[in-house]
């Protein structure tokens, strides 16, 4: 044992520190994660206690209503304001879920949380969402099983910064050391390492098989290699959506879910970005602590949005519209002043676009209105979402190389609108290749680089292609005051 923890009276080793965590600092977490996982949904009498738990606890009552309501759950767009509703509409294992969640985010960031313990609730969190996804067409009960057990993942280590005292001192000390190995410091003060603090706590609180199957050297069933490949992915992301470590990531979720590398990244993304949301959902207090450690499409300029559009899809779904959209002068007014006021204050980035892709489409007039934005090393630019009427299958086809030769390359050069139509001349022509004009069809178009502080993100494609009128200058201009709108809200924070 060191002499820092002999003069500090500090546990040393595994078992003291289960005892420890479980016994004295933990014991109501502990007995009401074995209660609800003891609930099941097959018995009329599990329904109604769950019910009882929820409604005991009236900040967690307003709380799973809140995240019932939200679209990231509630896909029909009816609301309740019932917890029994709730249950019925998104079902006993994710209410469950929500409930175990809820408790152990709140036992862990009582008071005034530490940033370590905030970085480790925060990549749990993400986690979470990440092994849940992997797991996506799987049953409900698999699926939260799977959530709850990667959310746990670092329950050791969590339960350490949270409720360790002094040897949290020393820890975090030791580990500011230039060349300090984190693993190392922390056995030789605590004298074990976090990983087994998780599994004696996880055999402790008997949560389960998934868990304890994910932290052992042995051959994996489908939820624990799940929960493991989550941890790796919310690990390596703390690094950078396009670091090294994200790379080697990005090859092992395309081979677990069978699709190419460059969905595989996407699909992290948009998870990153729901986790996002949720953790907004939570409630002010709370998760929203950790929103800001959660690294998302935010952290390198692409954004996603499940849910919260009003009209825009992802690419791959089509929104049509009857007949062709009229100009509304007065909307776009509306929009354009309420971008105006997002300048002045931290802006929902999914918000900010969506409402940017409806200006375009219902305030200006225009028949689709594209989002694209740079790949990770700014090498492509892939199609995002879109609104109105569109070709079928663009989300396959908007995938271009950023070149000198192309309209993507000429865009980003000279980071000033452009207005494509036959007028041009031969040369200007001949960026927009047979394959492009594949993807978006024959006829002018408007298109505008996304800058940030001087730097191109993304741009804003629209045309009126579907209902072959011809592109006006008002509607230029209009384009044009949109996009440079939102540049500016961007480049405000």
């Amino acid at each position: 044992m060191t002499s820092d923890s002999q003069k500090m009276n500090i546990p040393y080793g595994t078992k003291d520190w289960v005892n420890r965590l479980a016994r004295k600092e933990m014991p109501a977490l502990a007995h009401s994660v074995q209660h609800l996982n003891g609930l099941t949904a097959t018995a009329e009498a599990s329904v109604a206690e769950l019910v009882k738990v929820v409604l005991e606890d009236p900040n967690l009552t307003s709380r799973i209503i809140r995240i019932s309501n939200s679209a990231h759950y509630n896909k029909t767009g009816l609301r309740t304001n019932t917890v029994s509703r709730a249950i019925s509409m998104i079902g006993f294992d994710t209410i469950r879920s929500l409930c175990i969640s809820s408790k152990v985010i709140d036992a862990l960031l009582h008071d005034a949380p530490n940033d370590r313990l905030l970085s480790v609730v925060a990549e749990s969190f993400h986690s979470a969402m990440q092994a849940k996804a992997l797991v996506g067409q799987s049953k409900s009960a698999v699926k939260e099983e799977v959530f709850i057990s990667a959310l746990m993942y670092q329950i050791g280590e969590a339960s350490f910064w949270c409720y360790g005292g002094d040897a949290v001192t020393i820890v975090d000390a030791k580990m500011r050391i230039p060349g300090a190995n984190k693993d190392d410091v922390v056995e030789e003060v605590i004298g074990t390492k976090f990983k087994r603090l998780t599994f004696g706590l996880a055999r402790a609180w008997r949560l389960g098989d998934t868990l304890l199957g994910a932290l052992q050297n042995k051959p994996l069933t489908p939820g624990a290699g799940a929960v493991r490949l989550g941890h790796e992915i919310s690990a390596a992301a703390v690094e950078g959506w396009d670091s090294p470590k994200v790379e080697v990531i990005v090859k092992k979720v395309a081979k677990y879910k069978k699709i190419d590398e460059e969905e595989a990244l996407m699909e992290l993304i948009d998870c990153a970005d729901q986790t996002v949301a949720l953790a907004r959902e939570w409630g002010a207090g709370k998760a929203e602590k950790i929103e800001g450690l959660i690294p998302s499409s935010a952290d390198f300029e692409l954004e996603n949005d499940e849910d919260e559009s009003s009209g825009s899809q992802p690419l791959d779904v089509q929104g049509k519209s009857e007949g062709h959209v009229q100009e509304d002068h007065e909307l776009q007014l509306n929009i354009l002043r309420e971008l105006s006021l997002m300048a002045g204050s931290k802006p929902d980035i999914n918000l900010v676009f969506n409402m940017v892709l409806e200006g375009l489409h219902r305030g200006i007039g225009l028949d689709a209105a594209i989002l694209a934005l740079n790949t990770p090393g700014g090498k492509n630019v892939l199609g995002r979402y879109v609104i109105g009427d569109t070709g079928e299958g663009i989300g396959k086809r908007f995938n271009f190389p950023i070149k000198k030769n192309n309209i993507f390359g000429y865009l980003f050069e000279g980071t000033t609108p452009f207005w494509f139509n036959e007028k041009e001349p031969a040369s200007t022509k001949a960026l927009v290749s047979a394959e492009i004009k594949a993807a978006i069809g024959e006829g002018e178009f408007f298109i505008a680089p996304i800058v940030v502080r001087g730097r191109p993100i993304g741009l804003f494609y629209a045309d009126n292609h579907s209902s072959r009128r011809p592109l006006s200058r008002d509607q230029f201009a209009a384009f044009n005051h949109f996009v440079q709108q939102v540049s500016l809200v961007l480049s405000a924070h």
